[in-house]
């Protein structure tokens, strides 16, 4: 489902702070004119960090409509802890987003146990495909070859990974997942 060139969707804003669907709708637009084969809204260039929960939620909305099923749409569900992680998740599912871009969270630096099941709960919260996403600059967790494999081989609908890190070196030999980078 997830191939092809699908852009991190940027969140504009507005003068005043708020998020600017206006110009969220041209950027989608000249998305999908261009030929992408799927857009990611909300995840790091989305500034998702930056949004309340009740606007992620407002735009993930406008996104979905925006797209209107022309291309498949990953919707970010990153946050400081796994039960808002799954709020966002089990929300971008019932409006009709394609897959999920979950994130480690961020500001506790916690184990690879706590990491695990910090995605499976996650990822098994909805249907959908779920991307790992790992961004060791932002959160300060890499995540471990290991981790990836074990996610992918015992967590059904965690269908890749999309990798933020400064050098692939052998990652994705031993972690044998799909990549997004």
């Amino acid at each position: 489902m997830f191939e092809g060139l699908m852009p991190a969707l940027v969140t504009p804003f507005d003068e005043d702070g708020e998020p600017d669907l206006r110009t969220a709708e041209v950027v989608v637009e000249r998305h999908i004119e261009a030929g992408v084969d799927g857009i990611s809204a909300l995840g790091s260039t989305g500034e998702f960090s930056h949004l309340t929960g009740s606007e992620r939620r407002r735009f993930a909305e406008a996104v979905v409509e925006m797209v209107g099923g022309r291309v498949p749409l990953i919707v970010g569900v990153g946050t400081t802890g796994t039960r808002e992680a799954v709020d966002l998740a089990r929300h971008a599912e019932s409006i009709g987003a394609n897959g999920i871009l979950s994130v480690s969270p961020y500001y506790w630096k916690v184990g690879e146990e706590a990491l695990f099941e910090h995605f499976v709960t996650v990822a098994e919260s909805v249907e959908i495909p779920t991307l790992v996403y790992n961004f060791p600059m932002l959160t300060g967790i890499d995540l471990s070859p290991a981790l990836v494999r074990r996610l992918a081989a015992e967590c059904p609908n965690v269908a890749g990974i999309k990798d933020t890190v400064k050098e692939f070196s052998n990652y994705y030999a031993e972690a044998k997942v799909p990549c997004a980078a």
